[in-house]
């Protein structure tokens, strides 16, 4: 290969951003975060809100779910995950 041809060699690699994945988006929770107070939230605290709430959505949905089920019903209800919410 001659020396005109030769492919050039970026010396610094590209900066990725590291994404995480949620189901929830971040920025809603960030803004309630402060709207309760927090002035400065790190991202690490903002993620560790969310991993709660979707842990909490998951329970409180199989709890409706399973309510709905004992009902011999097919749809879940508002009332069917506000019953959930408190078992």
């Amino acid at each position: 290969m001659s020396p005109s041809k030769k492919k050039k060699q970026n010396p610094k690699p590209k900066k990725t951003k590291k994404t995480t994945k949620t189901r929830l988006a971040i920025a809603p929770v960030r803004d309630l975060m402060k709207d309760a107070g927090a002035d400065l939230v790190a991202k690490d605290a903002i993620l560790a809100v969310v991993s709660h709430l979707e842990t909490m959505i998951e329970t409180i949905s199989k709890n409706a779910l399973e309510l709905v089920k004992l009902s011999k019903r097919k749809k879940v209800t508002g009332a069917d995950v506000s019953k959930a919410a408190t078992m």
